[in-house]
């Protein structure tokens, strides 16, 4: 009952089948959603409830991901109560706060994840003092993930309890998501670290849930829901579309994601890496919007919008004769990819991605 209309979209031939996966996840990924409330985080975490996939979380990964989450709820909590107590200064009645429990939030995090371990959605590695001289002798030999500027034993210790998984085990169809670019990957920030490949060449590295999905599961097979294809059949989702929404619900979203992804663009060239951007404007008449690509993933669509816009932004560069800076106003073009997330009741931009900047 697919629509041919959103055959393309649901068509993902360049990518293997749902298969049974062994998907491998580091605390810098469950750092930003201990939940998996984010789009692409929710699906994984549904393909493993439905047995798809299997989502392993070492013990280090899980015991740091639980302290990172007391952290940020107790320094949230701590401001909520400042906020509260400056609220009672301005109320000529009794102010009454209301109190918030970092234990109750703990036991919601210990919870969730004791009940996704014991129905078999997560898998703990757990590891032993066998792995210490190991930890060891590459620390003192500065072997990957360790390194010359730093020693990380914890990393040693997730990528050691993963190995000894793999091989132990005889799994196949393995993947290491981690954003931990110094301590894993190669030099093009993509593939495996050849030392690493050396202990185990079939795992495959992705900084993101979101790259791993999308390369490697064929969503075309998973179950969709054709009430949201209906729903969006009868959308004109165009250029018009796009640029309405953009106006009345993500201009300050698009403002400050273009302005982080021109600071991500500047990195990547060192010759550029003196150069600053900063009060970034974005003429919004002037965007060019190419063909848009959706890809149904269950109830929401993901679409991919190739970009071309003007924008202006204070450029501070380094002036070497009198060693100061000099900072100018200057106009620029940008060609871009901006991605969104579609559901029935909203709208959001996820990312963009800049290829290119010239002067105007």
């Amino acid at each position: 009952m697919k629509n041919s209309k959103f055959n393309a979209a649901l068509n993902t031939n360049s990518v293997v089948s749902v298969d049974l996966y062994n998907v491998f996840i580091d605390s810098d990924i469950l750092y930003k959603d201990p939940f998996f409330k984010n789009e692409f985080s929710d699906l994984l975490l549904k393909l493993a409830k439905d047995k798809k996939l299997t989502i392993y979380i070492s013990a280090v990964v899980y015991e740091e991901t639980l302290n990172n989450y007391k952290e940020i709820v107790s320094k949230e909590v701590a401001q909520l109560v400042k906020h509260q107590r400056n609220l009672s200064k301005l109320k000529q009645s009794d102010y009454y706060f209301k109190y918030i429990s970092v234990e109750n939030y703990e036991k919601e995090f210990v919870d969730f994840y004791q009940l996704m371990f014991s129905n078999g959605t997560f898998k703990i590695l757990n590891y032993s003092n066998d792995v210490l001289p190991e930890l060891v002798n590459r620390s003192i030999k500065r072997l990957k993930p360790f390194s010359d500027k730093k020693q990380e034993f914890r990393d040693g210790i997730i990528w050691l309890s993963i190995i000894e998984e793999i091989k132990s085990k005889g799994l196949s169809n393995n993947f290491f998501i981690t954003n931990n670019i110094q301590d894993y990957y190669d030099e093009d920030k993509v593939s495996l670290h050849t030392s690493l490949i050396k202990d185990c060449s079939n795992i495959l590295p992705f900084t993101s849930t979101k790259d791993f999905l999308l390369t490697h599961i064929d969503l075309s097979r998973l179950e969709v829901d054709f009430d949201f294809i209906k729903w969006l059949e009868e959308q004109n989702i165009d250029e018009n579309y796009i640029l309405k929404n953009i106006k009345d619900k993500t201009s300050d979203t698009l403002v400050e994601k273009f302005s982080i992804a021109v600071s991500d663009y500047v990195i990547s060239y060192p010759d550029a890496s003196n150069v600053a951007f900063f009060d970034i404007k974005i003429d919004i008449g002037s965007i060019k919007i190419s063909e848009i690509q959706k890809r149904v993933i269950g109830t929401f669509a993901y679409l991919t919008c190739p970009v071309s816009l003007d924008f202006t932004a204070n450029v501070l560069t380094p002036d070497l004769i009198n060693r100061s800076f000099i900072t100018q106003e200057r106009g620029f073009k940008a060609t871009c990819e901006l991605n969104f997330y579609l559901h029935k009741e909203s709208i959001s931009l996820s990312n963009i991605i800049i290829s290119l900047i010239i002067k105007n």
